[in-house]
């Protein structure tokens, strides 16, 4: 039986244990490996018969790689996001334009702006996802405006 450190006595098949002292953060490999014995209980089969895969670290219900979330997010920043028209300073203070975006947001959903009853089926979420500023919902949320 090789001793301790003793490569040059094993034989082809001889299945071995190390020892390390931890692993390389980019490659995974083993720190400083040295050889800690011959494992004479065990044959190849049965290594292949309790090896199990490694599992990528859980992120909430999803799994992902930090290189393949640092890749995504330098992606979408170098794409940067699709200009969109800007609207003047004070533009949603001014009713009118209030009432216009509502009125043509109807239309697109192809509903009657008139009736009240058919706003209570109409979410916030169609409403932002027109990109309206998240404080123009709360000013108009709960407030009383007449039909003009």
């Amino acid at each position: 039986m090789p001793t301790f450190g003793n490569v040059s006595a094993l034989k082809e098949d001889d299945i071995v244990s190390f020892k390390h002292h931890g692993f390389l953060p980019i490659s995974k490999k083993p720190k400083f490996p040295f050889l800690y014995r011959v494992r004479s209980d065990l044959t190849w089969p049965d290594v292949i018969a309790q090896w199990r895969e490694p599992k990528p670290p859980k992120i909430g219900k999803y799994t992902i790689s930090l290189f393949r979330l640092l890749l995504n997010i330098s992606l979408v920043r170098s794409l940067g996001t699709p200009p969109r028209e800007q609207k003047p300073k004070g533009y949603w203070k001014d009713r009118t334009n209030r009432k216009n975006f509502f009125i043509k947001m109807a239309e697109e959903i192809q509903m009657d702006p008139l009736q009240p009853t058919n706003w209570i089926h109409v979410l916030p979420t169609q409403i932002t996802s027109r990109k309206v500023n998240q404080r123009i919902l709360l000013s108009l949320n709960g407030s009383t405006h007449s039909n003009n």
